[in-house]
This record gives structure tokens, C-alpha cells and sequence, in this order.
């Protein structure tokens, strides 16, 4: 009788061990998908850190004409128009860069290349205000060619479409016309 309970005891003993290592089995089986899966998450998100880090360099220490954003508005003076009866608007270009760029550049200067010559070249100095400059004036150029003079790098050079870009402000009669 004693060897019955003890013979359905081992196998009762050995059936609990065998679920155990079972089940242990499985859940090392789904922990090793999460291990999985997290490596992946991981691997992911290293490739994500170099791309990034490769981006803040450069824009850390790359081409300052890959990160500037020229732009341009006009402000329609209302009842102001030149002796050709066109509108006037107040013209205004500046640039839009990363904050930390800005205290490298000593100047940029944009040149209006017009046959009218009134209007050459202008500079901006200003970083708090973008390197902005204005004229009064009826229209845009096609192009206006900007220098950037920097502190500590050779000047770079960038072609603003400016009549493609420019943004009118407070617009209720004429549109800005391009000129030729």
C-alpha cells in the first residue's frame, strides 16, 4: 500500500516537475519574442540616433545655404501708388535659420539686380530680425542673389525666387507685378 502511495506520489511529483519545466519552457519561449522584438525596437532606435546625430552636425557645422530660408513679403500702401499709377507695397526679405547659425554670419547683403539700378544691393545685419532689409517699391524680381558673409567661413552664395516666394500682407487692390 505504501509503495502504491508512493509510486503515485513520485508520478504525481514528476507530472507537477514536467509542467513546470513545460511552462517555464513557453514562457522563456515568449520572452525570448519580447527580447526579439525590443532588440528590433532597439536596433530601430540606434539607427534613428545616428541619423539624427548626422543631422545636428549638419546643421551644427554644414552648409549655412542648405539651412537659410529666404523670404520675402509685401505691404500694400494703401493710396500710395509712383508716377506710373502702380501700387506700392513695402517690401520686405529676410532669412529664416537655425538661432546658433545666425551668430556666424556677419552680414548678408542681397543684390536686386534691375535695370532701373535704384535698387542694387542692400545689406542686412541684423540676426534678431533675420538679415532683413526693405525698399518701397511696385513689384519683385525673378531672382535676387543673396551673399552670406560669414565670420570664420568663406561667403556663401544663394539665389532667392523671390516673385515665386513672396507672401502678400494686407492685399486689397493691384497684385505686386514682376519686374523684367
Amino acid at each position: 500500500m505504501y509503495q502504491k502511495i508512493s509510486t503515485l506520489l513520485t508520478l504525481t511529483g514528476f507530472a507537477m516537475v514536467a509542467f513546470s519545466i513545460g511552462y517555464s519552457i513557453m514562457k522563456l519561449q515568449d520572452l525570448r519574442g519580447e527580447i526579439a522584438v525590443k532588440e528590433g525596437i532597439s536596433t530601430e532606435l540606434q539607427a534613428e540616433i545616428v541619423r539624427l546625430d548626422a543631422e545636428i552636425e549638419h546643421i551644427r557645422h554644414g552648409p549655412i545655404t542648405d539651412l537659410i530660408q529666404p523670404r520675402a513679403a509685401a505691404v500694400q500702401l494703401d493710396g500710395q501708388r509712383d508716377q506710373y499709377e502702380r501700387q506700392l507695397y513695402n517690401i520686405i526679405l529676410w532669412v529664416d535659420l537655425p538661432h546658433y547659425r545666425k551668430s556666424g554670419i556677419r552680414y548678408i547683403n542681397y543684390h536686386f539686380d534691375h535695370p532701373s539700378k535704384l535698387l542694387r544691393d542692400r545689406e542686412g545685419r541684423l540676426a534678431s530680425n533675420g538679415f532683413a532689409v526693405s525698399y518701397l517699391g511696385w513689384g519683385c524680381l525673378e531672382e535676387v542673389i543673396l551673399t552670406i558673409v560669414q565670420h570664420d567661413r568663406p561667403d556663401a552664395e544663394y539665389r532667392f525666387p523671390m516673385c515665386d516666394n513672396v507672401e502678400m500682407q494686407q492685399q486689397t487692390g493691384d497684385n505686386i507685378l514682376r519686374k523684367k
